[in-house]
């Protein structure tokens, strides 16, 4: 597990995949986008009270996402990728974000 909660972030990345990160805890900074390619098998990813206007993964690779929760997030609307939310069990979208899900092709 990573938790990052409340330190203020504006970005977040790694110079290589952290393959054996299984939990991420991001709330309550500033970050405004998150590429998950950087960890291809996450399987929670908390990330509430930031300013994202989406996820993406610049690598194509697959999401292993069980559990979602991007609450609270201020700004834009949150597009998210279909297959993202393909296996998630357990989405939390509540607070004041909107949210617009996009195919692959968009």
């Amino acid at each position: 597990m990573l938790t990052t909660d409340g330190n203020r972030l504006k970005s977040l990345s790694s110079t290589r995949a952290l393959m054996s990160l299984r939990n991420l805890r991001i709330s309550d900074n500033e970050l405004a986008s998150l590429d998950l390619a950087s960890f291809p098998k996450i399987r929670t990813l908390y990330a509430d009270g930031n300013r994202l206007s989406g996820l993406a993964r610049s690598d194509g690779s697959r999401s292993r996402l069980e559990n979602l929760s991007l609450r609270y997030q201020e700004g834009a609307d949150i597009r998210i990728d279909w297959e993202e939310l393909a296996g998630v069990r357990r989405l939390y979208l509540s607070g004041r974000s909107r949210f617009a899900t996009v195919g692959a092709n968009s």
